[in-house]
């Protein structure tokens, strides 16, 4: 596993270092650090999307909007750091999904979503470790590293995502669902 990372630079520099590039400084520091810019992002959404990981989903109460939309009742706004939805839950009532908001006719609208880490220090290590791994794989492709280490990254990235998502399953899906929870929401 991967030490500590607490911030996107840290991340970087374990990528660039698994390709014998020179670190950064901030993500701004000369083309290493631009090409970190450039993907890193990317990186973040493949990870944090590749698998429905309970541990980085946040559920909240989507706010109405003031706007009234033409064929239903009300608009929700959506989240700004949402990167992928995981489910909407309206009572049963039909939706519309919008890029700008969420229009339905419930008078009440809950979203499961994954949102955008403002820092590593909020991801499990797991997925700190697979960032990085996806992230070295972007980056090899810039710097035109040979196929040896893109296939030996790519057996890293498998690795590194069956690992995650053990870590996952046992740390969330090992617990049997509570019936008078889930039915109670």
């Amino acid at each position: 596993m991967i030490p500590y990372a607490a911030t996107w630079v840290e991340l970087s520099n374990l990528s660039l270092a698994k390709l014998g590039q020179t670190p950064i400084l901030n993500l701004e520091d000369g083309q290493n650090g631009a090409y970190c810019t450039k993907h890193l992002g990317a990186a973040i959404e493949e990870a944090l999307t590749g698998y429905p990981y309970r541990s980085i989903q946040r559920t909240v109460q989507l706010a109405r909007t003031v706007e009234t939309p033409h064929y239903f009742r009300y608009k929700y706004a959506l989240p700004s750091d949402l990167i992928k939805i995981i489910e909407i839950d309206t009572g049963g009532e039909d939706y519309a999904y919008e890029e700008e908001g969420l229009l339905t006719d419930a008078e009440e609208v809950w979203l499961t979503y994954v949102p955008e880490p403002e820092s590593p220090a909020v991801l499990p290590r797991y997925l700190r470790h697979l960032i990085v791994i996806i992230l070295s794989q972007k980056l090899s492709r810039e710097y035109g590293a040979g196929q040896e280490i893109m296939q030996y990254l790519e057996i890293e990235y498998q690795r590194a995502q069956q690992r995650a998502m053990a870590e996952e399953a046992a740390r969330y899906f090992a617990e049997d669902p509570v019936p008078w929870y889930d039915e109670g929401r």
